[in-house]
């Protein structure tokens, strides 16, 4: 019986010549013989998947539901799709192993029902559980929206083994101080993610203090994009802020970044830093400047 040279290849050294084809060579290549077809399916064929419509989307959880190369796929891409928070939920049970998500707002809350206070804080809770059961998650790309990916994640009640952390926060909605309150408390959640080596931030206001609390947190983290808030005057604050509280809450890390801060440690793995300044983030075309870049 004649056999073919590459079925007398080790099992990984095929996978790794595969590997290196495009999707279309790969679909190509399943046609070969059932033992390829297996290999392929159940390894690289569906690492990675994106969706640039909800329908394919709601097809593919129901394909992988039933199939066992649900575990195959690593990476996921559905920022331009919108999806229920309930089918939201059922994802980290189709793909079991993803190590790379990339979302967006997928559940606007102006398209949904209307709930009471004690059903939203029922569905973050059970939100925050589903997002936890992803063990092999490494990176997460966030256009944050009413419900937070990232935050839920490092809420997991065990280290997780993030290594990149992009979020950009709705910049159509919120003042300095929800953007500063939204990033003050991703930061600390960050503690939680004791591998984590690049963080990246848009739309928000960065002062000086959470970037010692962010290196304090990441020991490893050597790379940092911030675009960040330009705040000119206390005058120009005065009009971000709904409430006095929320101003003098504020001030300390507006002090920090005209007065500067005591280094205790300095950042001995960090080699890539930028920031950005944004004069406004209300207008749909920013106008940003690169400030510094190391």
């Amino acid at each position: 019986r004649r056999t073919n040279v590459m079925d007398r290849l080790p099992g990984e050294l095929l996978l790794y010549i595969l590997s290196h084809l495009n999707f279309k060579d790969k679909l190509q290549c399943n046609l070969v013989s059932l033992e390829w077809h297996h290999r392929l399916k159940r390894t690289m064929l569906y690492q990675a998947l994106l969706f640039r419509n909800p329908y394919r989307l709601r097809q593919a959880v129901e394909f992988f539901k039933e199939t066992s190369f649900r575990e195959s796929v690593h990476r996921l891409d559905m920022s331009l799709c919108e999806l229920p928070v309930a089918s939201f939920m059922n994802l980290s049970l189709v793909f079991p192993r993803l190590k790379h998500l990339h979302i967006a707002d997928f559940d606007p809350k102006f398209k949904a029902p209307r709930r009471s206070l004690e059903a939203e804080a029922a569905i973050l809770n059970s939100f925050e559980k589903s997002v936890q059961r992803w063990k092999y998650l490494e990176g997460i790309v966030e256009r944050s929206g009413s419900y937070p990916v990232i935050m839920s994640f490092l809420k997991s009640p065990n280290p997780v083994y993030l290594t990149s952390i992009n979020i950009t926060y709705n910049k159509r909605h919120g003042s300095i101080g929800k953007y500063h309150n939204n990033l003050r408390s991703l930061i600390k959640l960050t503690r939680n993610a004791p591998y984590l080596e690049q963080f990246c931030a848009r739309f928000t206001f960065v002062s000086l203090l959470d970037f010692e609390e962010l290196q304090e947190n990441c020991p490893k983290l050597h790379t940092i994009s911030i675009t960040t808030h330009v705040c000119d005057s206390t005058t120009d604050l005065d009009k971000w802020f709904d409430n006095e509280d929320d101003f003098d809450c504020f001030m300390p890390y507006h002090r920090a970044n005209i007065g500067g801060v005591s280094v205790e440690k300095t950042a001995q793995s960090l080699r890539h830093l930028k920031i950005k300044l944004a004069k406004s983030f209300m207008s749909v075309r920013e106008t940003e400047m690169t400030l510094l870049t190391i």
